[in-house]
């Protein structure tokens, strides 16, 4: 009966009351220390334009559009014309095929309007844009 304490008329293990401690103080430790800022909480940012459209044009190079289009979706809103270019590229169907990007849809009148505001932010480019899907 090595570690055990009578304790009334049972009989309590050490390593019980141990666990149970360990399970209270673990999470209120870790509620205390600053775990470091991933990289992609990072490049989100308010004000880390740069940053946003580097990570998108990054996941457009390997393959995974839909990933840079989610990226660049919670700034639709925003009066940055670079990123509703580059959302708008997304969902560009000649894009789209340039960039053989597969399990994606196109949307033609939604790059149209995408392209139309940041046409109208000063991007020419994306005057070019508008008449080849017209």
């Amino acid at each position: 009966m090595r570690n055990r304490v009578r304790h009334g008329r049972r009989l309590v293990g050490f390593g019980a009351g141990l666990a149970i401690g360990f399970l209270i103080a673990i999470p209120a430790a870790l509620s205390i220390v600053s775990w470091p800022e991933s990289e992609v909480d990072a490049q989100l940012r308010p004000g880390r334009l740069d940053s946003v459209l580097d990570l998108a044009e990054r996941y457009i190079r390997f393959g995974n559009v839909a990933t840079a289009r989610q990226l660049l979706l919670p700034r639709e809103d925003t009066e940055e014309a670079p990123v509703l270019f580059a959302l708008a590229e997304t969902y560009d169907p000649n894009m789209l095929a340039a960039w053989n990007a597969q399990g994606i849809m196109a949307d033609a009148s939604r790059a149209v309007a995408l392209y139309r505001r940041a046409l109208e932010l000063g991007l020419d480019e994306a005057g070019r844009r508008i008449a080849w899907l017209e």
